[in-house]
């Protein structure tokens, strides 16, 4: 089974959202190690292997290290913003 890692700046990311939000967010986040592939998922060409999934108007971007068995969430933010530097 897959493990779930969220960066330092993916978890400030989220504690800057409103309640309502981040529930949708986390939920949605957990269910990634059960299906890292939820139907609307795509793959971002920024990032090599990156993978993006909505919620409202927010994204949380993130990438599958299948030899370590992790899932790493490395942003969650508004869609206006999140794809900045990336």
């Amino acid at each position: 089974m897959l493990e779930l890692d969220i960066t330092k700046k993916a978890h400030q990311q989220l504690k800057k959202l409103d309640l309502t939000s981040r529930k949708k967010i986390i939920n949605k986040v957990n269910g990634l190690v059960r299906d890292p592939f939820p139907p609307g998922v795509k793959k971002i060409n920024a990032m090599h292997k990156g993978y993006r999934i909505r919620i409202g108007d927010y994204r949380v971007i993130y990438r599958i290290l299948s030899q370590l068995q992790i899932i790493r969430v490395y942003r969650i933010d508004h869609r206006s913003k999140v794809y900045q530097n990336l």
